[in-house]
């Protein structure tokens, strides 16, 4: 049997699609090529998106995909790497030019338990995981602070399921379009579990992070609904507070 539906639940062996000459396949996790069609390996459900394949599963391991966006933590670094803890079996490799407009003279100096935003460029079986802070197109230096990725400085960093950064990354989960309408904040969310963010003041950090965790096992509507009353609650106590 051959599975080539969307959203359904496959188990290790099945064979999910049969590949045609001229496919461009991104294969994601749970998901290895044999012979003109792709496998599962591991059980979960089946998901496709654009050119993109991968299998949705509760493991909390992460696997690194060329194309992803992950926050790693600095835990080394040589003259020419960063080694970056990316939640995955080894660390990742993000060479040191690796950054928009960087030079040998000009470049970011990350620190042991720096936190970063990069994207997988290099996921090869037999070789650790290579990362990148580079985005063609950019005209931005990481000197002016306005690149995507680079360094996450201050805020707060969220360990999460990858799969409630998987759907926050997809628009499944609406909750920083939510928030978004109330507290102005900054964000980045990486498909290896982790999700950073910045905001005004340190409570609304925690309210936003709080937030965050809750929202994985809520529907949209039913996120929307919460938000807006705890957002009129604390008003309504901040300015009772003031009042008195």
């Amino acid at each position: 049997m051959i599975v080539e539906s969307n959203d359904v639940f496959v188990f290790p062996g099945d064979k999910l699609f049969k590949l045609e000459n001229g496919d461009n396949i991104r294969i994601g996790q749970g998901v290895v090529k044999r012979g003109d069609g792709l496998v599962a390996l591991k059980p979960g459900y089946l998901h496709k998106d654009g050119n993109k394949i991968w299998i949705e599963t509760a493991q909390k391991r992460y696997i690194p995909t060329v194309g992803d966006l992950v926050i790693g933590i600095i835990v080394d670094r040589s003259s020419d790497f960063y080694q970056v803890d990316v939640g995955g079996f080894s660390t990742a490799l993000l060479p040191i030019l690796a950054f928009e407009g960087a030079t040998k003279r000009n470049r970011p100096h990350l620190s042991a338990g720096s936190a970063v935003y990069a994207r997988v460029v290099s996921a090869d079986r037999d070789s650790e995981p290579q990362l990148s802070c580079l985005l063609p197109g950019t005209q931005h230096s990481w000197v002016t602070g306005e690149t995507i990725f680079g360094e996450l400085s201050q805020g707060n960093l969220i360990h999460c399921s990858i799969s409630l950064c998987r759907n926050i990354l997809l628009g499944r989960n609406s909750v920083f379009t939510e928030l978004g309408k109330y507290i102005p904040f900054e964000q980045a969310t990486g498909m290896n579990g982790r999700i950073w963010v910045r905001s005004q003041s340190a409570g609304h950090i925690v309210l936003l992070s709080n937030l965050i965790i809750c929202s994985e096992n809520m529907t949209n509507d039913q996120l929307s609904a919460m938000i807006k009353s705890l957002v009129s609650k604390i008003s309504t106590q901040t300015s009772t507070t003031t009042s008195v």
